[in-house]
């Protein structure tokens, strides 16, 4: 077994000193959680990065920044979308809050999920850039792009701030 000495790992962790929790998690990659139980039973998967949080749920996606909350649908889109976890990451997430049998351990993470079929030939995927949210339309050929219509209860709350935690874009598949 390989022992780094105390002087390597200091150096490691010497970037992170003096950083509050907030801080070093705006730092962090974006990464989706499979929701087993550490989030509202409505959430599939859950995503945390810096001032919000995202819950990804059969019916949309919902925001929460601070003490606001944006539920975002697509207008006309499927009301029962097949989500699906894209690409694996190593990471795994513990949570040890409550009694022993509320622990959740071993949770994985995804760089990536994708709403199947929100509308005839368009799939939504989310994923994220750093610490940001991005969200892709993919299009098969023949898709109308026209389709994609999204509302939201809250929007002036995204508006407001100073750096969108959500960006969009149509890409053709």
């Amino acid at each position: 077994m390989s022992r780094l000495p105390r002087f390597a790992v200091l150096l490691c962790f010497a970037p992170l000193a003096g950083a509050t929790a907030p801080a070093v998690m705006a730092r962090l990659p974006l990464r989706f959680e499979a929701n087993q139980g550490q989030a509202p039973a409505s959430a599939r998967y859950t995503a945390r990065a810096g001032s919000y949080t995202l819950q990804l749920t059969p019916a949309g996606p919902s925001v929460t920044l601070g003490s606001h909350r944006v539920d975002i649908s697509l207008v006309g889109g499927n009301r029962a979308p097949r989500m699906e976890a894209l690409e694996p990451l190593e990471a795994r997430t513990d949570y040890f809050i409550g009694r022993r049998e509320q622990w959740r351990t071993n949770v994985p993470s995804f760089a990536k999920v994708r709403y199947a079929s929100v509308y005839p030939s368009i799939d939504a995927v989310f994923h994220g850039d750093r610490n940001r949210l991005e969200y892709d339309f993919v299009l098969k050929p023949g898709a109308d792009p026209r389709q994609i219509r999204q509302a939201g209860d809250g929007e002036r709350v995204i508006a407001a701030v100073h750096n969108p935690p959500a960006q969009r874009s149509l890409l053709g598949a």
